[in-house]
Order: C-alpha cells, then sequence, then structure tokens
C-alpha cells in the first residue's frame, strides 16, 4: 500500500467540505422513459424535495460540486435527465440518471451514516432498476483547511501540508505562489483501484486563503453489484491512511482528533 496504516479517528475541526459517491453503470433507458415514483417512494422520507435537471444546463464548477460528478469526468456531459432528491436542509442529494446514481452530502459526520444511507440507495436501485453491474465506483472527499480557524493563521501551508501535496509552497518562492492548483493519479494496487488527488489554494468570502485537498477515489472498468459496498469501505479506510500521510502533526492536532 502507498500509504501506511493510521488509526481512524474524528475531527472536532471537521475540514471536510463535501462527500460525493458516485456508481456508474450500462445506461438503462427506462430511468429516462418513465417518472422514477417507485425510487421517489423508497428514498422520500429523507430526501423529500424533487427536481428533474439536464446535465447540458449543469454547472462544472468545481467550488460548488453537489453534481456528483468525478474529477475525470468535468467535460463532455450529454442532455440526459437527471432526477435529483434532496433532504429538506438541503445538505444531503441523491442523483439518479439514466447511466450514474449518486449520493452527495455537506454534512459529513462519519462513515458509517454515509453507508447507512448509501446501502439503502443502492437496494432501492437494484430492486427496481437492476443494474447489470457497475462500470465505476467512485468515492471523493473534499477536505477544506482554513487557518483562521484552527488557530494557525501564524504559519505558513508547508508547516501543515506535508511536501508532495503542498508541491511549490514548500518552496523558497512559496510566497510569491498564487492560486496553486495540482492534480495526480496514486495507484492503490491492481485489486482495490486508484486515488486522484487535486490539491488547490483558493480564497473564501473572507478572502483568507485556504487549501483543498480533493480525493476522489474510484475503480473502473467492471465491478459486480454485489461488490460495490465492499470497494467503498476499502476507499473510506485508505482515506484516513491518505488524509494522516498527507498533512502535519501540527494540522492533525489543532483539528482536534478523537476517537470514534
Amino acid at each position: 500500500m502507498p500509504f501506511p496504516p493510521a488509526e481512524r479517528v474524528i475531527y472536532t475541526q471537521n475540514p471536510i467540505e463535501l462527500v460525493t459517491c458516485r456508481l456508474d453503470f450500462p445506461p438503462i433507458l427506462k430511468i429516462d422513459s418513465d417518472v422514477p415514483h417507485m425510487f421517489q417512494e423508497l428514498i422520500r422520507a429523507e430526501f423529500p424535495i424533487y427536481d428533474e435537471i439536464h446535465n447540458a444546463t449543469m454547472s462544472l464548477d468545481i467550488s460548488a460540486p453537489l453534481l456528483g460528478i468525478p474529477i475525470s469526468q468535468l467535460s463532455g456531459l450529454g442532455a440526459a435527465k437527471n432526477h435529483v432528491f434532496t433532504s429538506e436542509d438541503d445538505n444531503w442529494k441523491v442523483e439518479l440518471s439514466r447511466s450514474s446514481v449518486a449520493l452527495v452530502t455537506r454534512d459529513y459526520g462519519r462513515w458509517e451514516i454515509f453507508e447507512a444511507k448509501l446501502c439503502k440507495l443502492l437496494q432501492g436501485l437494484s430492486d427496481i432498476y437492476k443494474p447489470s453491474y457497475y462500470t465505476r465506483v467512485g468515492l471523493r472527499y473534499i477536505d477544506l483547511f482554513k487557518r483562521s480557524k484552527l488557530g494557525l493563521s501564524a504559519f505558513e501551508w508547508k508547516d501543515l501540508i506535508e511536501e508532495p501535496f503542498c508541491g511549490i509552497l514548500a518552496s523558497d518562492i512559496s510566497k510569491h505562489a498564487k492560486m496553486v492548483d495540482t492534480i495526480f493519479d496514486i495507484h492503490l494496487n491492481d485489486s482495490i483501484g486508484t486515488a486522484t488527488i487535486a490539491t488547490k489554494t483558493r480564497n473564501d468570502a473572507s478572502n483568507e486563503e485556504c487549501f483543498t485537498l480533493d480525493i476522489d477515489f474510484w475503480d473502473a472498468p467492471r465491478v459486480e453489484t454485489d461488490e460495490a459496498i465492499a470497494k467503498l469501505r476499502l476507499f473510506n479506510k485508505h482515506s484516513t491512511n491518505l488524509m494522516q500521510f498527507a498533512i502535519k502533526s501540527k494540522l492533525h492536532d489543532a483539528m482536534e482528533p478523537k476517537k470514534p
């Protein structure tokens, strides 16, 4: 494994901005041709708000990615229908199209809660639409680090983020670097998949420079439907290892880790 095992923790100062799980499958035209009323009934208690949109009208702004779109697929979208089901507080979304289903949240607390919602979602998909297999399984975490929130305003990013992920910000010319944006793939191994990692600096609403660690774990081209949850659990486990490998102890401690 490329990243050493790390003890699982939950951060009191949670840096997670967004979590997306998206599963692609061979197109099922029934999803386009019929109103998905049976699917809605299975999830309506948790996702009562419904909307129908088309991919061609979607924004591809990665700063607001409530679309379940993998990093590697931010272009070339068609005009298929997308059925979007949203929680009352707008923090959770389900997106169903003829070739994918996604669960997205801005309120991620722990994996067990996310997995429970996901299992219900995939069971409904299987019962109603019976996808043959998945062509891509992805679990994406976007972490946003804001120094002032953590009492770390006096520190540079190179003091908080490990050099491979910090890039040019770890160099002597870091003060002259603006809007740093990198992307690279790490192969976990042949049986697990790949982590596509994007690092980026961006200013928030208060014009403070923040650091984003965007990790998309995925596997393709074929994952059997009964193997998907096990695959996603592995991705979640690797997310702990990768996250703690990418940050330094000063940042780790400032986020107030505690045992689950």
